[in-house]
């Protein structure tokens, strides 16, 4: 359901495959989807160092550990709308398996 992070607090990786693929009104919803699963209260973008609020949900990979399984993390529209492909996920962020059932 979550994507294990890295025990030391440094950010995770990951690869933003929704850039080209997803509708202003399909990030609504994925953050929709994010904010339903989240354990944790996190109110800001996953980018790690970004105090923006988020606007958006992202699909992203995690090529290493688990290859080909899409996550849903929450971003600003800045980094929601960004052509760098690599995210740096803050450690306290929860990275939400994107096949859950509502």
């Amino acid at each position: 359901m979550y994507l294990e992070k890295t025990p030391n607090g440094n950010p995770v990786v990951l690869t933003n495959v929704s850039k080209s693929h997803l509708t202003e009104t399909s990030k609504k919803d994925w953050l929709t989807y994010w904010k339903y699963f989240k354990r944790n209260e996190f109110n800001k973008c996953a980018e790690f160092g970004c105090t923006e609020q988020h606007d958006h949900g992202v699909l992203v990979t995690q090529g290493s550990l688990e290859k080909g399984k899409l996550f849903v993390v929450p971003v600003c529209k800045v980094h929601g709308d960004s052509a760098n492909l690599t995210l740096n996920i803050d450690s306290n962020v929860d990275i939400i398996a994107a096949d859950l059932s509502l």
